[in-house]
């Protein structure tokens, strides 16, 4: 009866914006509902589109911001520390963010990261297959 999303919406100046969308279904006493309210509690300043991100990269974003340190992260995913650091400076150059907590901070600001769970999880789809 109740679902709750986050939906990319474009505005008249082609600009995207993201927003939280609670969707309720209502009914007239049927079974069957006859229509869905849908409700844009909060939303955010336009900004570009979400950068494209491996499906490693959305687990190093998860794993950061649960508050695992590195170690942790690249024996979790079977990375070197090499790799890992490559990726978590990839990280930061895509998401403009200069340090592992204003990488966090932004991933969950761009809708990457869902901010109502716990653990951390991915808000979002992997954007496009690529090497993890």
């Amino acid at each position: 009866r109740r679902f709750q999303t986050s939906a990319v919406f474009l505005d008249a100046r082609g600009e995207e914006w993201r927003a939280r969308v609670l969707l309720t279904a209502v009914s007239s006493g049927s079974r069957r509902a006859r229509g869905v309210w849908a409700v844009l509690p909060h939303h955010t300043l336009p900004h570009p589109p979400l950068p494209p991100l491996t499906a490693a990269q959305l687990r190093i974003l998860t794993l950061l911001s649960a508050g695992h340190g590195n170690n942790e992260i690249a024996a979790s995913l079977r990375l070197s520390r090499q790799t890992l650091d490559y990726h978590l400076g990839r990280l930061r150059e895509l998401l403009a963010a200069p340090t592992r907590l204003a990488l966090v901070s932004r991933a969950y600001v761009l809708g990457i990261l869902d901010p109502q769970a716990w653990p951390p999880r991915s808000a979002v789809v992997c954007h496009r297959a690529g090497p993890t």
